[in-house]
């Protein structure tokens, strides 16, 4: 089985490496923060540490680095491209191939999004490497940088459908690429929502499917779904954008 490591670089430095070495990876993805004109500072520093990175590992992997750009504070950039990523090494090979993403050291947004990706790839898990030391309140960043970290942990992941079954389903990606698109991000009834899927407003077969498929989307966070006296309101969540746009 080949094992290809997707591992953000942010400010922590011995701890990526750290998982790289428990790992032991066949290919390894680093990515790294696009430039952000409002934080030239952050940028410089985690791209520093990026390189850094690389030459600690090039004797080793030598042509099996690749380095993926991405905005970290997108979280529709950060699941669409990661899973871009997956998909593209999965459908190239005919070998099993066992995905695994550190979250160690990304900010907040981009690791729910990468923990999401996870989730609908059965082949795909996540793991953390804990600090080394506890940090007192005044943790100096070259501690940041230095702390070789405990031992990575795997980090349990609820899953309720793959992709590959999502995509088995044409009524999903419909109703959420009509939601993408839409003012707002929502329709204010099911009979609208009837209307964009060019569906009869009026058949009773239409309204009971439609209402057993949002129950599985809205279970899946996809969408969400607010009564609104007799209406019922239909709005994408974030995860569900993301989805619409992985297909």
């Amino acid at each position: 089985m080949r094992t290809v490591l997707i591992t953000p670089v942010g400010l922590y430095v011995g701890r990526v490496l750290r998982g790289i070495q428990a790992s032991k990876p066949d290919m390894i993805y680093l990515v790294l923060a696009e430039e952000d004109e409002e934080h030239p500072e952050w940028y410089k520093k985690t791209r520093g540490n990026v390189d850094f990175i690389e030459k600690q590992i090039a004797f080793f992997y030598e042509n099996r680095i690749k380095k993926l750009s991405v905005n970290f504070e997108n979280f529709i950039d950060v699941f669409t491209e990661v899973n871009n990523l997956i998909e593209e090494e999965t459908k190239n090979t005919k070998n099993e191939v066992r995905f695994l993403i550190d979250i160690t050291s990304t900010p907040v947004l981009p690791r729910v999004a990468l923990i999401n990706v996870a989730a609908i790839h059965r082949n795909a898990e996540v793991y953390y490497t804990p600090p080394g030391q506890r940090s007192p309140n005044d943790y100096p960043l070259d501690i940041v940088e230095k702390d070789e970290g405990g031992v990575p942990v795997v980090i349990p992941i609820i899953r309720s459908k793959t992709l590959d079954e999502l995509k088995e389903k044409d009524i999903y990606w419909k109703i959420l690429k009509q939601l993408a698109k839409s003012p707002d991000k929502k329709v204010p009834s099911l009979a609208k929502l009837l209307e964009l899927l060019g569906k009869e407003k009026t058949q009773k077969k239409d309204y009971m499917l439609l209402g057993r498929v949002l129950r599985d989307l809205e279970d899946m966070g996809l969408v969400t779904v607010k009564h609104l006296g007799k209406q019922k309101e239909v709005q994408i969540t974030i995860l569900g954008e993301a989805m619409a746009r992985v297909r």
